[in-house]
């Protein structure tokens, strides 16, 4: 049923939480639902995690600090970070710790849908694309994107 990925999202707010972990089901992905990026940081460097999904203002460590804390490890899981307050400061300083994808609260379904799938096909080919001489029935040598 979850063949679209697991995704670790994370809100304070409880509510907003459940209903938006209940619609990326809905889409057919795996959720981890955290209410803190304190209590994520550990499970997503131990995790199975295709994306992350985060509100950038919550109390404790935010989605911005998560997101750098995510780069100095160097964890290479895509972090989509949401706000009702996404303004260009934030932005420019997401993007210097490796983050791409932003979606602005409230939203539709499709702008979540599409920052999430763009996210994880981005880190799918990362870790699993290169360029390389493979051998054919014949022995001959072709170049593929695997």
């Amino acid at each position: 049923m979850f063949e679209r990925g697991n995704v670790c999202v994370i809100d304070n707010a409880v509510g907003f939480l459940e209903g938006f972990s209940r619609l990326l089901e809905w889409r057919g992905y795996r959720i981890l639902p955290y209410t803190s990026a304190e209590n994520a940081f550990e499970d997503i460097q131990n995790g199975d995690f295709d994306a992350v999904i985060s509100d950038v203002m919550m109390p404790g460590l935010t989605g911005l600090e998560l997101a750098r804390r995510l780069k100095e490890i160097g964890c290479k899981i895509p972090v989509v970070l949401m706000s009702a307050h996404l303004d260009s400061d934030v932005k420019n300083k997401a993007k210097e710790y490796g983050v791409n994808e932003f979606v602005r609260k409230p939203f539709r379904p499709e702008e979540i849908f599409a920052s999430l799938e763009r996210a994880i096909k981005i880190n799918r080919f990362e870790d699993h694309a290169f360029y390389g001489p493979i051998l054919n029935t014949e022995n001959e040598i072709a170049t593929t994107i695997i």
